[in-house]
């Protein structure tokens, strides 16, 4: 499927983008509201706006515009709403507490 054909109007897409380099390796993830795809310079970049996992407890880059070349991308996921995502946020951390030894354990 070619990028130009897939449509975010109104989801919330999760991002996770290789972020090696000389000093950084692994991957960074970004999440965005709405996200489009956009030619620049003869490349696909996905572009949208920069929402926080909590809105009460926005980050540096909230509500920027990001631009992500589609080539770095390694995996990313689908939200149908911000509600929908922040709901998956909650209920990852509402586990959070759990530890390695604890798992299983219902605590």
């Amino acid at each position: 499927m070619e990028p130009s054909s897939m449509n975010f109007e109104g989801r919330v897409v999760v991002v996770y983008v290789n972020s090696g380099g000389l000093f950084r390796s692994g991957q960074t993830g970004w999440t965005l509201d709405s996200p489009r795809f956009e030619e620049q310079l003869g490349r696909t970049f996905l572009v949208g706006r920069a929402i926080a996992d909590q809105p009460d407890i926005p980050t540096w880059h909230h509500g920027a515009s990001i631009n992500i070349p589609w080539e770095s991308v390694s995996y990313y996921y689908v939200f149908d709403s911000i509600e929908a995502y922040r709901e998956a946020v909650a209920r990852s951390r509402s586990g959070a507490r759990r530890t390695w030894f604890t798992r299983g354990r219902g605590a």
